[in-house]
């Protein structure tokens, strides 16, 4: 049996935000205690294509910045985060997967903490990793 380095596996994972149904347009904005030290800081992230995606560089996950739905232009998303149901991200997913040839996929929920910013919320994760206004959950 052929043991697959997890590296290489992540390393060509991208992970796609998507908002789900309980998402309401009306989140505050993120709230952060600038004095205590930065869970996830910044340093970690690597801007790619063209500022669309960023890559953790502690895990080697690629997360896109914007919603489906949405596009990356003028360093910021535009457009309208599209809502789904679980099924329904799930086929999103494939389909965003089949026509952009990337792997994208729903990650686990130890990948989903690790871009958790523990001196935030609103949301507690770190804005530099996506430019989200939304309660997002991790489409890849």
């Amino acid at each position: 049996m052929k043991i697959v380095n997890q590296h290489k596996v992540i390393n060509k994972c991208f992970i796609l935000l998507a908002t789900i149904l309980i998402a309401n347009a009306s989140y505050a904005k993120q709230n952060c205690n600038t004095k205590a030290q930065a869970s996830t800081p910044n340093s970690r992230f690597e801007l790619i294509s063209n500022g669309s995606e960023v890559k953790d560089k502690d895990t080697g996950l690629i997360w896109q910045r914007c919603s489906l739905g949405q596009t990356y232009s003028n360093n910021k998303c535009v457009g309208e985060a599209k809502k789904y149901t679980w099924q329904k991200a799930l086929y999103a997913v494939k389909t965003l997967s089949d026509n952009s040839g990337k792997n994208y996929r729903l990650p686990n929920i130890k990948e989903l903490s690790s871009i958790v910013e523990q001196r935030c919320d609103h949301p507690a994760i770190n804005i530099v990793a996506n430019s989200i206004k939304h309660l997002f959950i991790t489409l890849c």
